[in-house]
């Protein structure tokens, strides 16, 4: 079961006692069913991974109000549905030559709600099959190093497509490209080595309106 938030007047699970009778015997725990298969592979230049899973997440609970009425009323918890994830996820190293690599990565994720959801008011909202809201259907990642032990450098970007911050998919976030570049060299000495060097960053908005940020907010490097 999911844990949420309790305090005296805040989170579902601090609801009065007509809200406890009202979900009283009708939750159902949370389940997860999930299926993956993957596949390695290295030699002397390469490294490389590719993954494939699948990801059934049923009885989601979700903290809701008993009617539309804002001032007094108590939220409590009930469940909403499944939501399905399938996805495939690669990544590879190559060292192509003396001290030279060039790593990739993407990942593809299809999360998207099952079922509808029935609001306070009694009608329905209709989000099956509508993706999940802030999980990203595309993300990609390159980097070329160069390190000789002395001196090294490297240059990346990273891509990350569209996603959504409401259920109905009709408020979406645009996606953005950042490049990474840094560069240096390390200073040897008896009893141990200094490094300096510098970084920067360049980012780029690409083609049909997608840019490489929106309202700061970032997601984790995979």
């Amino acid at each position: 079961m999911s844990a949420f938030t309790a305090s005296a007047s805040t989170g579902p699970f601090s609801t009065t006692q007509a809200g406890f009778a009202y979900i009283h015997n009708k939750l159902k725990p949370e389940t997860t069913n999930t299926e993956e298969i993957g596949y390695r592979f290295h030699n002397d230049s390469v490294q490389a991974s590719l993954t494939g899973y699948y990801v059934d997440f049923e009885n989601r609970l979700l903290a809701s109000s008993l009617s539309s009425v804002i001032v007094g009323n108590q939220n409590v918890l009930e469940n909403v549905g499944s939501v399905t994830s399938r996805g495939v996820e690669a990544a590879a190293t190559w060292r192509f030559f003396r001290n030279w690599s060039l790593y990739g990565a993407w990942s593809y994720n299809d999360a998207h709600y099952n079922d509808n959801i029935d609001n306070s008011e009694g009608s329905i909202l209709h989000i099956s099959g509508k993706q999940v809201v802030a999980a990203l259907r595309n993300i990609g990642n390159f980097k070329l190093a160069y390190d000789d032990g002395t001196i090294w450098g490297q240059f990346g970007g990273q891509y990350m497509s569209r996603r959504f911050y409401t259920d109905l998919n009709d408020s979406p976030l645009p996606g953005r490209v950042l490049f990474n570049q840094s560069a240096g060299d390390r200073f040897h000495r008896p009893g141990g080595s200094q490094r300096t060097g510098s970084s920067g960053q360049r980012r780029e908005p690409v083609r049909q309106g997608i840019y490489f940020k929106h309202r700061n907010h970032w997601f984790r490097e995979q």
